[in-house]
């Protein structure tokens, strides 16, 4: 990777400082003058030759954006640190109220992400190590000697741990062109005393949108080969595969491997699923999947995009997604009943599931947990079926796995798999309720002070919308007259604010009575919901980043009406509805 795809060279890291000819260290008294001077030198409007005055233009803009960004500390900060790259990141009120040693480690922490992003598109490096642990001395019957005292059982159990067997894998993807990719994969394991490695290539190759093949090539003995196919349209995917193995007394029968979901109604998420395996261990699964949201309040962004942007919750468990699956699978031609029900809770990165599958060798199930940050991962399962109790640890970080599962018992006991569960869940709870929710409240507090501190310091904006509102006074005063005098549509009382109402919240409103009373038509009032509210004639938006409401009291027939409306929604005056009884 060149230095200029990782990191800002020297002459763009300073382009701004050169603008304006000054060094890094330059005080901001130094960089007034400086922008004073050479805007006087190069003002469009001081040039009479039409060639001149375009190159001033050129050169007059570019002196006025290295002011705009070596004028502001923050900017300055982020720009030296991250160079003009760091200029397009939105960066939240929050960090900009932060100290200054506060916004150096969260800017190079940016700066560092931003680098092992770079490294990481560019070869993919994954890595994978598993080891397999017997644990069963610690839950099982003591072997010893039965006059040892606790400590000493205690000290012999654990030295009966055992590796029972390990691997470790690793993988690196190198981007022959837009279209092709090649991997390389190693693996190492050892197992039963054997140690075996594989190596493997594997070339993909997109032909169009919907449809990429790849091959896999196992370039040592045995050597093996598969190749597949996927084909992934609006709403169906499909994927299929054959693979076969080189053996020392010819090919063995291959295998073959179909797959494919797909959207069961256009408005709804539904899906159903197949997976066909035509093999030594044949299987036929079918799966139906209903995933669904809560929570989640879509409000329109000033790109007509929908985000939902608010102050994060107390509780953390106010917005996610679930999902129900359930499904039948033959393997071996015995049929098996399968189903799974799982959360996610987004403001918490944490995912819990539970899986069930009930066949002819009774009851099995899976209980697992994943939390998870845009670097790392941990995962905890616990299984259950006929081959014992497992306790599964999965930790992922930049990409490289370690993967852990523990053999708790070779027998069917589902009191052990119970507690399994029960005493990591809480613990969880327990560090949830004592650390987790108390460390949210004071984020949530800290979210919305430097909202509320980002409103007070807008007094440009502030004055700016006084103005207006001024300006409209004469005109919703008339209207007021002309509607009361009718009985017609009467503005009492309009505010427009943030949804939120605990923790100081309920502050972060703005009173938008005249301004709305003077966009009354004929006892109408119509405001449209592709464009966000805080753009009409004396608004302006009182919490940034947080979804909004308008709250109207309103008369109409002599009647009080109340009615709110979020950004999201139209404004439609008056409506039977609205009327307070």
């Amino acid at each position: 990777m060149s230095r200029t795809e990782s990191e800002p060279t020297g002459e763009k890291k300073n382009f701004y400082y050169a603008v304006l000819n000054l060094n890094r260290a330059a005080s901001q008294s130094e960089i007034n003058e400086r922008h004073r001077a050479l805007s006087l030198i190069f003002h469009p409007d001081k040039q009479q030759d039409e060639a001149a005055k375009v190159i001033a233009t050129k050169k007059f803009l570019e002196i006025q954006k290295a002011y705009q960004v070596l004028s502001d500390p923050f900017l300055r900060q982020v720009y030296d640190t991250l160079g003009e790259q760091g200029l397009s990141v939105r960066w939240s009120p929050e960090v900009r109220s932060k100290s200054v040693d506060e916004v150096e480690r969260i800017i190079g922490q940016v700066k560092g992400d931003t680098i092992y992003k770079e490294l990481d598109e560019k070869i993919r490096p994954r890595g994978t190590v598993v080891y397999a642990v017997d644990a069963t001395s610690l839950v099982g019957p003591y072997l010893g000697p039965t006059d040892d005292g606790l400590s000493q059982k205690i000290l012999n159990s654990f030295g009966d741990l055992r590796v029972m067997n390990s691997e470790v894998q690793y993988s690196i993807q190198e981007s022959l062109s837009d279209q092709t990719t090649l991997s390389l994969k190693s693996r190492l394991s050892y197992k039963a005393g054997r140690v075996q490695n594989k190596f493997t290539g594997t070339l993909r190759h997109q032909f169009s949108p919907r449809f990429t093949s790849e091959i896999d090539i196992g370039l040592l003995r045995p050597h093996s080969i598969r190749v597949g196919g996927t084909y992934t349209g609006n709403a169906t995917t499909v994927v299929a595969q054959a693979s076969c193995m080189l053996a020392a007394l010819g090919i063995l029968p291959p295998t073959f491997n179909v797959s494919m979901s797909r959207r069961l109604f256009r408005a709804r998420p539904e899906t159903a699923a197949f997976e066909l395996n035509l093999g030594s261990q044949p299987h036929f699964v079918v799966n139906l999947i209903s995933p669904s949201m809560f929570g989640f309040k879509p409000a329109h962004g000033t790109d007509g995009s929908s985000e939902r942007q608010s102050p994060p919750s107390v509780s953390g468990l106010e917005f996610g997604t679930t999902h129900r699956m359930f499904g039948l699978s033959f393997e071996s031609f015995f049929p098996k009943l399968v189903a799974e029900w799982g959360v996610t809770f987004t403001e918490l990165a944490l995912q819990l599931k539970l899986g069930l599958q009930y066949g002819l060798e009774g009851l099995s199930w899976v209980c697992s947990g994943t939390w998870s940050s845009p670097t790392t991962s941990f995962t905890a399962a616990t299984h259950l079926n006929v081959m014992g109790v497992v306790l599964s640890l999965e930790l992922l970080h930049l990409q490289q796995q370690i993967k852990i599962p523990i053999i708790l018992s070779v027998d069917y006991e589902p009191r052990l798999a119970l507690w399994t569960v029960f005493l990591p869940s809480t613990a969880l709870a327990l560090s949830y309720h004592f650390v987790l929710k108390p460390r949210r409240r004071r984020q949530r507090l800290r979210y919305i002070r430097a909202a509320r501190r980002a409103l007070e310091e807008e007094s440009d904006i502030r004055r700016e919308r006084d103005a207006v509102t001024s300006l409209l006074k004469d005109t919703a005063r008339r209207l007021t007259s002309a509607e009361t005098s009718k009985g017609g549509l009467v503005i009492t009382e309009a505010t427009y604010g943030s949804v939120e109402k605990e923790d100081g919240a309920s502050d972060l409103i703005i009173d938008v009575t005249v301004p709305l009373q003077a966009l009354v038509r004929n006892s109408q009032l119509y405001v449209a919901a592709d464009q966000p509210k805080s753009g009409i004639q004396g608004f302006t938006d009182p919490a940034p980043s947080t979804n909004k409401v308008l709250c109207i009291r309103y008369l109409f027939c002599g009647q009080t009406h109340y009615a709110e409306f979020p950004d999201d929604v139209p404004v439609v005056l008056p409506l039977a509805e609205h009327v307070i009884q």
